[in-house]
């Protein structure tokens, strides 16, 4: 097997080996949108559910945040979703001014992170806009959570852009809705499939014209891969659409712990 892959390697170029190796780990990603090119983070296996919190955000276009926060110590998850207008939104209406917002579910172990520091995180990666669905926004589910959530926005934190703590607003609400399956781990999902359709202008304007790279049975599969690419990138928006109503997670013993 060895010398097998060694006589590939003399024949085809080095760079034809890497190509394969990495396209085949992107078409897993592009089959199984769970895979990415990404190492997924090592959790402990043993975590305490009591120390487990929520932080509902409105932090600009959810897909970026949402990726940001993970890298936190102490967050153990994100998933995005709409909060705070009409009921049973789509992105679509939301998009379409129904009141919602844009929205990052942080769950967070309070054990190692604290409310004030999950907020202190989101400022510094959140990307606001003019339009309520992008609005710097802090989702309440109870007085406690209110009122600290207010006492975060009154420190007048401010990051180098200007963006402050007091440029966010506190809001109740008592529902959260799960976006759409194909806006979780957005980038983690595409990022892997954008690789592979920039590797095929790579090797179709630089390889070799005597490479296997070059040759017509490699042109065919890179048509053949990139439609289907575009085909699942068409049919992921049109049948992966449910929109999942759960309740707004509060941190019920938040000002207790404080004491």
């Amino acid at each position: 097997l060895v010398h097998s892959f060694i006589q590939f390697i003399q024949k085809e170029e080095m760079w034809s080996v890497i190509f394969v190796l990495v396209s085949n780990k992107v078409i897993l990603a592009l089959v199984h949108p769970c895979i990415s090119l990404q190492t997924p983070p090592q959790k402990s296996r043993q975590i305490d559910l009591k120390a487990q919190r929520s932080a509902v955000l409105g932090l600009g276009c959810f897909w970026e945040p949402s990726e940001s926060l993970t890298k936190v110590h102490g967050i153990r998850n994100t998933r995005v979703g709409y909060a705070g207008g009409k009921p049973n939104p789509t992105y679509r209406s939301v998009c379409g001014g129904d009141g919602n917002v844009e929205v990052v579910k942080v769950i967070y172990d309070d054990d190692i992170i604290s409310y004030e520091q999950v907020l202190d995180a989101s400022l510094e990666i959140a990307k606001p806009g003019q339009k309520r669905q992008y609005l710097p926004l802090i989702f309440a589910a109870d007085d406690d959570e209110q009122f600290c959530a207010q006492q975060w926005c009154d420190k007048e934190s401010m990051r180098e852009d200007g963006l402050k703590s007091s440029d966010f607003r506190v809001e109740r609400a008592s529902t959260f809705y799960l976006a759409e399956e194909y806006h979780q781990e957005y980038w983690q999902k595409q990022r892997p499939r954008f690789a592979l359709l920039a590797s095929f202008v790579v090797i179709q304007t630089f390889a070799p014209s005597d490479s296997f790279l070059s040759s017509p049975e490699m042109n065919r599969a890179i048509t053949i891969i990139t439609q289907v690419i575009a085909a699942f990138f068409i049919l992921e928006r049109l049948f992966n659409v449910q929109v999942r109503e759960e309740p707004l997670a509060s941190l019920p013993s938040l000002l207790e712990r404080k004491r």
